[in-house]
């Protein structure tokens, strides 16, 4: 989930780079490329050493190498949600913004509190309020983004870019990547009950 999150602070780095075309591109593929290696690393360390299936990797690894691999994978864990966290409410801040027009410390306010209320009260455990914003957040990108993606690269102001993603982009990486969030969606929502 936190993998997927990642995309949400693409608009930043774009904004933040300006009309510095191959370095957002550089610096959005470097950025993947950490998190997916991340990623794969944790998923492999505990699926090659954990005995037993956690519902959190962290726990498993700590039971078989011990506490310092519990406090390192607990900074870890704490590091991931907090820039994931910022870079969706970040994200969603900006969204607000724009479309509203309303300052940009209430498009903040607004983008955060809600989430941060509903976790604060316990309404629901954390494990259960992020897999429920994984599932709405492949739901947004495959009902939304991908669609708004081809109908841009077919008549929208973006149909000739400076840069693309090559066959990254082609209509069956796309279908593939529809497929993959239909799975992630079906998942979560499976994975709640």
């Amino acid at each position: 989930m936190y993998a997927l999150w990642t995309f949400y602070s693409v608009p930043q780095v774009v904004k933040g780079l300006g009309p510095d075309r191959r370095g957002a591109v550089r610096a959005i593929l470097v950025g993947l490329g950490i998190n997916g290696m991340l990623t794969a690393a944790v998923a492999l360390v505990a699926l090659g050493i954990s005995n037993k299936v956690t519902e959190v990797a962290i726990i498993g690894i700590a039971e078989r190498i011990g506490p310092w691999a519990g406090l390192i994978g607990s900074l870890f864990i704490a590091s991931s949600l907090v820039t994931s966290y910022w870079s969706v409410s970040l994200a969603l801040a900006d969204i607000l913004h724009e479309r509203t027009g309303i300052s940009g410390r209430l498009a903040w306010l607004l983008a955060t509190l809600p989430s941060l209320l509903i976790l604060w009260i316990g309404a629901w455990q954390f494990l259960e309020w992020l897999r429920l914003a994984a599932g709405a957040t492949a739901i947004v990108v495959a009902l939304i983004t991908i669609p708004m993606y081809r109908q841009a690269r077919l008549s929208g102001p973006v149909e000739d870019p400076g840069w693309t993603l090559g066959r990254w982009g082609s209509p069956a990486m796309l279908a593939l990547a529809l497929l993959t969030l239909v799975l992630m969606t079906i998942g979560s929502l499976v994975s709640m009950q």
